[in-house]
This record gives structure tokens, C-alpha cells and sequence, in this order.
């Protein structure tokens, strides 16, 4: 089964989320041992209906293939195998985005309540990142609720 590696509970709140653009960006680090498995990577979002722009996604900055909308609308999981040439032990940095301009594409579940949090805003397309002012009204400072399943750690 392996571990799950996780910073939050779970416990967010849909209309306090992320809104994604090509310039705000979201950011996800988790602490990872070693591995040569693959990765399994969970990202709770929701694409708004009528987005044709894909979630998009770099692993230690690296580009991964971009996800399309399942179900528009609503929060949902979605999976992504992480090839664990992309995974270094220690700090790895998932960062998430969309082509969109406008915030009506993306959303990322936000937990909120978090003194420092793990995760990471940018308004400038990823050249500065805050762990603070997060969310739809740049009010909270939350956890992304990004989570990454390993088979085992080498």
C-alpha cells in the first residue's frame, strides 16, 4: 500500500479555494525519502464549466503532462504518476497553474488555519512565492490539498 505523504487533513472549504491563472500560481513542497518507485501524486481541484484551458503541472520544475477537466464544476481528485527520476529526497516542489488570464479555469483545495504552511502563492507567474494573503480573497494562509503516495522509500 506505502505512505502517504501529506501536509493538511483534508478539510476544505469549496468556496475558499486557489484560483489558477497563467500568472497565479500555486505551489505544494512535501518532504519525500529516496525512491525509485513511481509516484502517485492527488490534487483535489475543480475545473469551472466551460473551461477548456488544462490544469498544469512541473515537479521540481520539470513540466508534466497537463491534466483536462473531468467533471466541470465540481471538486474531484485527480491522479498523476510522478516518475521518480523527478522526486529528489528531501524538499520537492509541485507547482500548478493554468493558460488562463481571467480566474475562471482552475481551482486548488485550500485548507485554512495553517501558522506555516507548506504551501506557496505567486501572483508573477512563479518568480516570487508567499506562504501568506492565500486563497480566492488573499485572506488565509492554508495548505493546498495536494497529497503524493509512495510504494516505499529506498
Amino acid at each position: 500500500m506505502g505512505r502517504l505523504y501529506y501536509t493538511e487533513e483534508g478539510r476544505a472549504l469549496p468556496s475558499l479555494c486557489e484560483e489558477l491563472t497563467t500568472h497565479r500560481r500555486a505551489q505544494k513542497v512535501l518532504r519525500l525519502p529516496a525512491t525509485s518507485t513511481v509516484g502517485r501524486l492527488y490534487i483535489l481541484a475543480r475545473a469551472r464549466a466551460g473551461c477548456t484551458s488544462p490544469l498544469r503541472l512541473a515537479v521540481n520544475g520539470r513540466e508534466a503532462e497537463a491534466l483536462q477537466s473531468v467533471t466541470p464544476g465540481r471538486y474531484r481528485w485527480y491522479e498523476v504518476e510522478v516518475d521518480p527520476s523527478r522526486m529528489v529526497p528531501g524538499e520537492n516542489a509541485f507547482e500548478f497553474w493554468t493558460d488562463s488570464t481571467a480566474m475562471d479555469a482552475w481551482s486548488l483545495a485550500i485548507e485554512p488555519g495553517h501558522g506555516q504552511p507548506e504551501s506557496f502563492l505567486s501572483d508573477d507567474a512563479g518568480r516570487r512565492w508567499r506562504n501568506e494573503r492565500m486563497a480566492y480573497l488573499n485572506a488565509v494562509r492554508g495548505e493546498y490539498v495536494v497529497r503524493l503516495r509512495l510504494e516505499e522509500g529506498e
